[in-house]
């Protein structure tokens, strides 16, 4: 028989949990009822509430999900949302790495656009310019 130390009741040796100390075995102070009770209490005591980052309800953040920002009802529609713009940046690089290869006029429009060029001061001359620049500094990028 063992007393626990949280209820104070003498208790047979089968209600204390063991733990392993120095390869010896020994039973836990409190009983496992009241074991699981403090647990719980630990537990809980961890847990805080905090806003979802879309619709702004507090919800329990727990060990498990303290890097969440959204409740169980907006969780699957982030990530819907973040799938699907994965998925579009996904498909647009690919698009850009095939027409860099080939370099299409609307990727060389896209490269002198992004260098400050207007739509106007775009013309087909200017395109085949700009591709043959292109071509020389991948030509010698490959030589060095």
């Amino acid at each position: 028989m063992k007393t626990c130390t949280k209820c104070g009741k003498e208790k047979p040796f089968d209600c204390f949990g063991k733990y392993a100390k120095d390869g010896r075995e020994y039973y836990r102070s409190k009983c496992k009822p009241c074991l699981a009770e403090y647990t719980r209490e630990l537990n809980l005591s961890k847990r805080m509430k905090v806003p979802c980052a879309i619709c702004g309800k507090l919800f329990m953040k727990t060990k498990t999900t303290r890097n969440k920002r959204f409740c169980k009802d907006c969780l699957p529609r982030h990530r819907a949302e973040y799938a699907r713009r994965d998925y579009v940046l996904l498909a647009s690089k690919q698009r850009d790495r095939r027409r860099s290869s080939t370099m299409t006029d609307s990727y060389i429009t896209k490269c002198l656009l992004a260098r400050g060029f207007t739509k106007e001061q775009i013309t087909p001359e200017l395109i085949t310019a700009h591709r043959a620049l292109i071509k020389l500094k991948r030509a010698i990028k490959e030589t060095v």
